[in-house]
């Protein structure tokens, strides 16, 4: 076959990306992100959480459980904790830290705090995305287990 008749792209095919950075599936990081910004949008519109009898802070998740506000922040603190750690870039997760302790202990949050909050959110959310599917779901792996230790060691 003369050079000039031949197929000018070679048939290989192409190679699937097996694990895909999380920024292609973006409900992966809502389902993690959202319900903290639902938090902070509560605190801004009313002012308020949402509570239980016993005055721990709750939210009301996609899929109709309720769920300690504080655990979900504390969670995502550790988790970030974690990836900081893994690729030494410094993470802002002081903003969290401040608004997990003070729904834990009921201080009053201001307007300064929510700020904060939404700008690391911001942050977390970019480095999120840019996470492997399989770096998510070691990191999710790290901090249930380091939940299953702390109640362990509650309970001894």
């Amino acid at each position: 076959m003369p050079k000039s008749k031949r197929p000018r792209h070679s048939k290989q095919t192409r190679r699937r990306q097996s694990n895909p950075r999380l920024i292609a599936q973006p409900w992966k990081t809502a389902a993690v992100f959202d319900p903290i910004e639902r938090i902070v949008d509560q605190l801004e519109r009313d002012g308020t959480v949402t509570v239980t009898l016993d005055g721990m802070p709750v939210f009301l998740n996609t899929d109709g459980k309720w769920y300690s506000s504080v655990a979900a922040i504390e969670g995502v603190i550790q988790a970030f904790e974690i990836h900081s750690g893994r690729t030494n870039h410094a993470l802002p997760i002081r903003p969290l830290h401040q608004l997990a302790t003070k729904l834990r202990i009921g201080m009053p949050i201001f307007s300064s705090d929510t700020t904060a909050v939404r700008a690391a959110l911001n942050v977390l959310r970019r480095a999120g995305n840019s996470l492997t599917a399989d770096e998510a779901a070691e990191l999710a792996q790290a901090v249930s287990i380091s939940a299953a230790m702390d109640k362990v060691m509650e309970a001894a």
